[in-house]
């Protein structure tokens, strides 16, 4: 549960949408529809299938079957868009390797990145031509992955969990990474700040390698 958690924006919840936020967590279901705000979109699809999503405003709308689950669909004008996320994890841990599972294959990626190293697959939607990539990367004691539609050079949204950390200050200026926290101990110090958290993300390696490499900036 903690990589959806560490992608959390700041966002002030009533009680209300954090009860339907827990709903969707325990129903593990592929959810779908629209949010009324970017931010509570964005904290509901990482708490309930460690998705995020943010959609570039004033794009032509477009539709991207996400390689690793589930499909994003930037609405023209606005900063709002509709989506479709899977619960399923596409890299998962098993007997100390990496393993990567969509489009059928199931592929070891173990010995193809690293911290620093990413494993980067362009990725062409089938049904209507829009493209984007997947990337992943880290150690079996510590890895992540990533999914970014781009549309006229412009990343639209994302779909991933644990390729960034968010550092948070505290009140007496010490610094902690949300990614080391509980669930719990995260929405506990949520709740101490009125609803909402203000951090720092700052990427993995691996990643910001990738978007150097794909000339990519986020």
């Amino acid at each position: 549960m903690n990589n959806y958690w560490r992608m959390m924006e700041q966002v002030t919840l009533s009680d209300q949408k954090k009860e339907k936020i827990m709903e969707m967590i325990e129903n593990k279901g592929t959810q779908k529809g629209r949010r009324p705000s970017v931010k509570v979109m964005v904290l509901a699809a990482a708490l309930a299938v460690g998705c995020v999503l943010s959609i570039a405003a004033g794009l032509p709308a477009q539709v991207y079957n996400f390689m690793s689950g589930g499909s994003m669909m930037n609405m023209p004008g606005s900063d709002r868009g509709e989506f479709v996320v899977s619960s399923d994890t596409p890299v998962t841990l098993e007997d100390g390797r990496i393993w990567l599972t969509a489009n059928g294959e199931k592929l070891d990626i173990t010995d193809k990145m690293d911290d620093n190293t990413p494993y980067i697959v362009e990725h062409t939607d089938k049904e209507n031509g829009t493209s984007g990539y997947f990337v992943a990367g880290g150690t079996p004691e510590n890895f992540g992955w990533v999914e970014f539609p781009v549309i006229d050079g412009v990343i639209t949204g994302s779909s991933g969990a644990n390729y960034e950390d968010h550092w948070y200050e505290m009140p007496d200026g010490t610094k902690i990474n949300l990614n080391d926290l509980p669930m719990e101990e995260q929405m506990k110090l949520a709740e101490e700040n009125g609803g909402g958290l203000t951090f720092t993300p700052v990427k993995h390696p691996w990643l910001q390698t990738a978007l150097d490499q794909l000339g990519l900036t986020w």
